[in-house]
């Protein structure tokens, strides 16, 4: 008797990020002084590149505007930025800004960006919550 099986390995197409998003930016670290900053975040992809503005009203030393702009590369589960603001080398880095790879996930038409990693002796998060426009 021959048996004949057909494995199919599932075809998981990469998203479609292409569009505005707009919501907030959730910071906070576990330094010394232990941070915790909202803003409002307004990110636009086109196909390989993206524009973010995150603005703070009063948070410390963070109020006003933060921008970014630059490439993405999307992988299976997560996104790396990288920030043509910011260049790259230089020790000029702002944890506030969408640079560096994030996990991602989609919620209907929402996009969550959540990054978690230890700056010095801080454990640090960045998630951003966004709706497509």
């Amino acid at each position: 008797m021959l048996m004949v099986v057909n494995a199919c390995k599932k075809n998981e197409a990469t998203p479609t990020f292409a569009g505005r998003y707009t919501g907030k930016l959730i910071y906070s670290d576990s330094g010394i002084a232990y941070n915790h900053i909202e803003g409002l975040a307004d990110v636009t992809f086109t196909s390989d590149n993206y524009t973010a503005s995150n603005v703070f009203s009063s948070a410390l030393a963070y109020s006003g505007p933060v921008a970014s702009n630059g490439t993405y590369q999307v992988n299976a589960d997560s996104i790396t930025f990288t920030n043509a603001v910011i260049p790259p080398g230089t020790g000029q880095t702002s944890t506030l800004t969408l640079t560096g790879k994030y996990q991602y996930h989609f919620e209907g038409d929402s996009l969550i960006l959540t990054r978690q990693y230890t700056l010095g002796t801080s454990g640090t998060f960045s998630q951003y919550r966004l709706k497509r426009n």
